[in-house]
């Protein structure tokens, strides 16, 4: 896992703040911390664990071109869409799914998150267009909290980073929790609330834009409706294997060991 955080419309941070965001944000991805910091309010900053292409040339915020890019997750399917757009002419210059994202996100913009299989939560930060884009992918598995007091912009993979970068104090959100207590760990995701009052979680599937003019807020992905047909139950079991021996061939693309757990459970 890595971190990411940033704003957009908020009081840049002291050098006191950094520092005390790269030391949190560290305990994410110990391999490196990068910062950007536009001229018209943007913030970005990333704690990376190295896992594909772990040279300094991967670092983030990732330039490409007009777009910045803080990344947390992976690009699954990147090497297929790599070859995809090296078809289409263009060049790579390194061998991360980072630059692979960036060059999706050029082409199709927004919708490039409908083309990625894999987990992120990510920000893109648009030079000439001035637009912050923050998405989740459609199962929310990697955290991504936020605020917005009708002003500036906050996001963090940390309640303790996004309370610094948004500049405001940690406080319990009682009924929230308890509603948690009450009803269990399901009632989580209810809800876009968190334990931390005033501080959203992006629910999985959505984006949000973020520009001088304010924030929009929507959802991207829905699951697919065409479910398809197999001509009967041999067919279906066949596909239902290649699908999870693809899915789990894809998931250990890795230039650093692997581990694996497994858990034996005997009823």
């Amino acid at each position: 896992m890595c971190g990411i955080a940033g704003s957009y419309g908020g009081v840049p941070l002291s050098d006191i703040e950094l520092n005390k965001c790269e030391t949190l944000l560290k305990r994410r991805g110990p391999d490196g911390f990068g910062y950007f910091n536009s001229s018209d309010g943007c913030q970005l900053m990333h704690s990376r664990l190295a896992i594909i292409d772990i040279d300094d040339r991967s670092k983030q915020p990732f330039y490409y071109q007009n777009l910045v890019i803080v990344f947390n997750g992976e690009i699954y399917n990147y090497l297929e869409l790599r070859t995809e757009l090296q078809k289409e002419g263009i060049n790579f210059l390194t061998n991360s799914d980072t630059e692979v994202l960036a060059a999706c996100w050029k082409k199709w913009g927004c919708g490039a998150l409908d083309k990625f299989d894999g987990m992120w939560s990510l920000a893109v930060y648009d030079r000439d267009s001035k637009k912050l884009i923050v998405a989740t992918d459609p199962f929310g598995e990697k955290p991504l909290f936020y605020t917005y007091n009708g002003q500036g912009f906050s996001f963090a993979s940390r309640f303790d980073v996004l309370a610094l970068v948004g500049g405001f104090s940690l406080k319990p959100d009682l009924i929230h929790l308890s509603n948690h207590l009450s009803n269990g760990y399901k009632s989580l995701f209810k809800s876009d609330r968190t334990f931390v009052d005033g501080v959203k979680r992006l629910p999985q599937g959505q984006l949000v834009e973020v520009t001088a003019k304010g924030v929009l807020i929507r959802k991207y992905w829905k699951p697919k409706t065409n479910v398809e047909k197999y001509s009967d139950h041999h067919e279906a079991v066949d596909q239902v294997r290649k699908g999870l021996i693809d899915s789990v061939r894809l998931r250990l693309r890795s230039d650093v060991p692997l581990a694996v757990s497994y858990t034996h459970l005997t009823l």
